[in-house]
């Protein structure tokens, strides 16, 4: 063999194993980790019927923490934009003040969005719903740190 061959064998072999590196990363989907929603209804048991209403519960409160948040960040933005005009502390003050009242409404949703949980489980389930709130903060993602599995 000569070295033009051997080049083109060296080279179809590469671009044949780029290829299927490609395909291997485009085709399999990353296993993603388990959701909050997936992990409550297998440490509870739910049967189908609670969880079509846990799936309404999870719906309701997502669209009422997300106003929330929404809330949140337009205030942020009034208050960061008060640093350009003015170095005034009490529209600072109510601003904050503002975040920390939807904040603690927020934990006010959570808390009931968990108590609306429990009320749908059967006395059989309590139990695992009282190991379930020994987790419930470990359930929900924190800044900078994954679901667990």
């Amino acid at each position: 063999m000569n070295k033009a061959k051997i080049n083109r064998i060296v080279i179809g072999f590469l671009l044949l194993s780029n290829l299927l590196l490609l395909g291997y990363i485009f085709w399999k989907k990353p296993a993603l980790p388990e959701g909050p929603k997936k992990i409550i209804i297998e440490r509870l048991h739910l049967d189908e019927q609670q969880k079509n209403i846990y799936g309404l519960l999870v719906e309701n409160h997502r669209n009422s923490i997300r106003q929330s948040e929404d809330s949140i960040i337009t205030l942020k933005n009034r208050l960061y934009s008060t640093l350009k005009t003015t170095s005034d502390t009490t529209e600072k003050d109510k601003i904050t003040g503002a975040i920390v009242e939807i904040q603690k409404k927020i934990e006010s949703m959570h808390y009931e969005h968990f108590n609306a949980i429990k009320s749908l489980c059967r006395p059989e389930q309590y139990g695992d719903f009282d190991d379930l709130c020994d987790e419930i903060t470990n359930l929900f993602p924190q800044r900078g740190k994954k679901v667990p599995k």
